[in-house]
């Protein structure tokens, strides 16, 4: 099977370090057009055509599948989430492209969990609130940033605190994913702290 990857040179290495990528040929690709299969894991940041007669799995956080072609189905691709164990994914509604995507994940290695079709999925949706409470938090003078995150990972055992979080995946991914959320529910609205951690960035 042929993999077509588009990808940074980050994500290049955690994928060649996978089991699965040496069992199958994989391509690193400027851009998807062939091959039996392709991720593109720079889509939503730097969007191309995309081929429509094999599986592709596409990096979009904030993109619905309804935005996609029928063949597409929706990963996450920010850093910490390519390096799971297992691929979080919102398959298309297209149930037989649906079944075409998971039929070649299982012939690659690829462990893989179905999520809802939302914004941010399931995982980066929740990280994404933990990270808006933890400033929440930091607005309100409960504790510094380093003690904060010091606290979730001995308390919780997370790798990272969710300060360290934010600055792993770019705060900005963060916020564009919480006011995206926030379009249907004010409860993910970002706090204060977070747009002001924000305003060196434009």
């Amino acid at each position: 099977m042929v993999i077509q990857v588009r990808a940074n040179t980050h994500q290049q290495e955690i994928w060649q370090s996978k089991n699965f990528a040496g069992l199958h040929s994989t391509a690193f690709v400027p851009q998807c057009m062939g091959g039996d299969i392709c991720f593109d894991l720079l889509y939503e940041d730097a969007p191309l055509v995309l081929p429509t007669n094999i599986p592709v799995f596409v990096h979009a956080p904030l993109t619905g599948l309804t935005e996609l072609p029928a063949n597409c189905h929706r990963i996450i691709a920010w850093p910490g989430f390519l390096d799971r164990p297992v691929m979080e994914i919102a398959f298309s509604t297209d149930a037989a492209e649906a079944e075409k995507a998971k039929l070649a994940l299982n012939q690659l290695g690829i462990a893989f969990a179905a999520a809802p079709d939302q914004p941010g999925l399931i995982a980066a949706r929740v990280i994404a609130m933990i990270i808006n409470e933890a400033y929440f938090a930091l607005g309100d003078a409960i504790s510094t940033t380093a003690e904060i995150d010091t606290a979730m990972k001995l308390g919780t055992n997370y790798p990272y605190g969710p300060f360290e979080w934010g600055e792993k995946i770019g705060l900005l991914q963060v916020y564009q994913l919480l006011d995206k959320l926030a379009e249907n529910n004010s409860r993910y609205a970002a706090a204060p702290a977070l747009k002001q951690a924000l305003l060196p960035q434009y």
